[in-house]
């Protein structure tokens, strides 16, 4: 990995710092899985001609409807049924990349005149065609696995986020209460419209029946961005010289962001040399993965001596 940071940091007024920075990295040399006897290159030949056969065919779009405007045309590959069973190896494909850069504005202003208030403004991008979750990081992925692996395969990977917002500050209120705040903005991950299944016809000579295939780049889709709020109210009291006890509650996720999140990719089966072309949708699609958003309330007793 090649990483590159600067920055500048400086005090404009009395007990009030501002910095920027900028953080460039690019990995390379990456590890993945290939298959040493069927490789990846669509363009592939042997003494037969082409090791991988190629398919083109059309795709009823997000909508999963033929014949409207976001119909498009892909091509994807089956591997000849002739060509022997594959036989995989770690190895460094030069095509795999993952590359991030990151403006990050700071601030902080110190305690004085009874509040405080620091946080940071960060303006990212995350691009690449290996992910960096753990089983990729391993080349454990599907990458590089076969040419239909490659098909819109660069793009934001799973933990780009090119906002995100962080602001914590405290004040001391009359009576000596104190009150600190944690807010959070992000930008909700990516995701990928995908087929899960693309049919040959019966008379193609490939091993396999269908493939999968990214029918747009990786991460051209959003999820709802994460935006938060926590609060703590705190009131200490002296015991002598015993020590001091303090009382506190805590409000987390003040504004009650809620709500449900919806399985958004069609995924479907695809049969598009049949008259008409068919069409099955992912039975999860449309359906709800899971329910978030509580807001609560913890309240909390500290002995200090």
């Amino acid at each position: 990995m090649h990483e590159f940071l600067t920055g500048i940091e400086h005090e404009l007024v009395r007990d009030f710092k501002l910095g920027l920075q900028f953080v460039y990295k690019i990995n390379k040399n990456i590890v993945e899985d290939t298959d040493l006897n069927n490789g990846y290159d669509p363009e592939a030949t042997d003494e037969k001609g082409l090791i991988w056969l190629p398919y083109t065919f059309t795709e009823p779009g997000y909508d999963s409807i033929y014949g409207t405007s976001d119909d498009q045309t892909l091509t994807v590959y089956g591997l000849r049924e002739d060509r022997p069973a594959p036989t995989w190896m770690g190895l460094n494909p030069p095509e795999a990349k993952r590359k991030y850069w990151a403006l990050i504005l700071t601030f902080d202003k110190r305690m004085s005149n009874k509040w405080q208030l620091k946080g940071s403004i960060l303006y990212s991008e995350f691009k690449g065609n290996a992910q960096p979750s753990y089983g990729s990081t391993e080349g454990e992925s599907g990458l590089f696995d076969n040419p239909n692996t490659m098909i819109n395969s660069y793009g934001r990977v799973s933990f780009d986020r090119p906002l995100q917002i962080r602001l914590m500050g405290t004040v001391i209120l009359p009576y000596d209460f104190i009150l600190s705040a944690y807010f959070q903005h992000r930008s909700g991950s990516p995701w990928t419209r995908t087929i899960s299944r693309v049919y040959f016809p019966s008379d193609m000579p490939v091993q396999q029946s269908y493939v999968g295939v990214n029918a747009e780049p990786l991460g051209s889709r959003r999820n709802a961005p994460y935006t938060n709020l926590d609060l703590r109210v705190e009131k200490s009291f002296r015991l002598g010289d015993v020590g001091k006890l303090n009382f506190y509650v805590d409000i987390f996720n003040l504004g009650g962001r809620s709500g449900v999140s919806i399985y958004q990719n069609p995924n479907p089966y695809i049969w598009p040399y049949r008259t008409p072309p068919e069409v099955e949708l992912d039975e999860l699609y449309g359906t709800i993965s899971s329910v978030y958003g509580v807001r609560s309330v913890r309240l909390g007793v500290r002995f200090t001596f």
